[in-house]
């Protein structure tokens, strides 16, 4: 298959032989005429969304899987950093109501980031 002779695509020149490549030319334009035709009597935008209708909705509910499985995950992992960041909080709020301090605002701040 590593032959380097050309080829010779002459044959396919359409200015080589005109009135074969005419005549080829309105064969096809015969035989689709039917199938043409049909297509141009019914093409509306709702024919052409009707067309697209199942391939769309297969896309959305791919996508909507994708997404919902992705943010289930994300979420998960968000989740337990965020309930990391609420424990610390619930805890040094439980210490200064025993030590009966009130905290400096910085601090209740800290942990909002840290919830986050």
């Amino acid at each position: 298959m590593s032959d380097d002779a050309k080829i010779d695509l002459g044959p396919l020149d359409p200015r080589q032989d005109r009135a074969r490549w005419e005549a080829r030319i309105a064969a096809i334009e015969r035989a689709a005429a039917p199938a043409l035709a049909q297509r141009r009597g019914r093409s509306t935008i709702w024919d052409v969304l009707a067309w697209w209708r199942r391939p769309l909705l297969g896309f959305a509910a791919g996508t909507v899987l994708v997404t919902g499985v992705s943010l289930a995950i994300v979420g998960r992992r968000q989740g337990a950093r965020e309930e990391r960041g609420i424990l610390q909080f619930e805890k040094a709020m439980v210490d200064w109501a025993r030590r009966g301090d009130v905290p400096p605002p910085q601090e209740v701040l800290m942990f909002g980031r840290a919830i986050r």
